[in-house]
């Protein structure tokens, strides 16, 4: 038997068998992204009797309490203001400011000027990521408008995180 005889009965032995396995690597592979993914993307709740910081959205500042599944401690879970570490908070009270000051960013007078452009921030599902557009005289309910598209765009960059939890992306 020559030598390429021997590769060939060598690859027709063990060619299924390595490419079974390669496929099943690729497989396991995925899930378990697709598991840490979902874990990353899973909010925290606190455990019985454990404190946590939460973001007193009144007077827009991190407070801490002790979770006993209370309707105060439901309800903050639910508008997703509780967070495991004072870090953790601040940064997402950061991320409101700045959001808030992007909403209010323009007078009356200039929304009515069209010739003063507005970027707003959208989630493309297509590209499965966040994007800006020019508008002049549309105003949306509740929207972050920026006066340049380099403004939008260091939000996106800061703020993604944020950006795709609000919008559960």
């Amino acid at each position: 038997m020559n030598l390429q005889e021997k590769i060939n009965e060598l690859e027709e032995k063990f060619g299924a068998e390595v490419s079974n396995l390669s496929e099943r690597f690729d497989k396991e592979i995925r899930e378990l992204k697709l598991e840490v993914e979902q874990e990353e993307n899973q909010e925290w709740v606190p455990k019985f009797g454990e404190t946590y910081f939460y973001i007193d959205l009144d007077a827009m500042i991190t407070q801490t309490s002790t979770w006993l599944a209370a309707t105060n401690d439901t309800i903050r879970l639910e508008h997703k203001v509780i967070f495991k570490t004072e870090a953790e908070s601040e940064e997402y009270l950061e991320y409101l400011k700045a959001k808030e000051k992007a909403m209010n960013e323009f007078s009356k007078e200039e929304w009515e000027n069209i010739n003063i452009s507005k970027y707003r921030i959208y989630f493309d599902y297509m590209e499965n990521k966040f994007s800006t557009t020019c508008q002049w005289c549309a105003r949306h309910i509740n929207g972050m408008i920026f006066r340049t598209e380099k403004n939008a765009r260091d939000f996106i960059n800061k703020y993604e995180k944020y950006l795709r939890r609000e919008l559960g992306v």
